[in-house]
C-alpha cells in the first residue's frame, strides 16, 4: 500500500498539451503559482510543469504545438482561464485519486 501512495502518475499526451497551453493564458508574473496548482492536480512536481513549458521535457509533443504561436492564445480573460484551469485540475485530480485508491485496494 505504501508503494501506491508514493507512485507518481504518468501524464498523457492530452494532459501535456493542456499544461503547455495553460502558460499562454496567464501573466508571466503568476506562472509560479500556476505551476504549483497544476502540479498538485496532475500529481507531478511544479518543476515538471515548468519543464514542459520551457521545452525541457515532452518536446516531441509540444514543439509542433508551439509552432502555432500566438494563434493558440485564448481570447478569454485571465480570470476565466484560471477558472478553467481549476476545473481541469480538479477533474484530473479526482480521476487520478480513483486510480490510486484502486491500487491501494488491490494491494490489501
Amino acid at each position: 500500500a505504501a508503494y501506491a501512495r508514493t507512485r507518481r502518475c504518468v501524464l498523457t499526451r492530452e494532459q501535456v498539451l493542456e499544461i503547455f497551453d495553460m502558460k499562454r493564458l496567464y501573466d508571466s508574473t503568476k506562472l509560479h503559482a500556476l505551476s504549483v496548482q497544476l502540479a498538485k492536480g496532475y500529481m507531478v512536481t511544479s518543476k515538471t510543469i515548468r519543464d514542459i513549458w520551457n521545452g525541457r521535457c515532452w518536446v516531441k509533443i509540444t514543439s509542433p504545438h508551439s509552432a502555432r504561436g500566438s494563434d493558440c492564445k485564448s481570447s478569454s480573460s485571465p480570470d476565466t482561464a484560471f477558472q478553467s484551469a481549476s476545473k481541469t485540475v480538479q477533474s484530473t485530480h479526482a480521476s487520478q485519486q480513483r486510480v490510486v485508491n484502486s491500487y491501494e485496494r488491490a494491494a490489501v
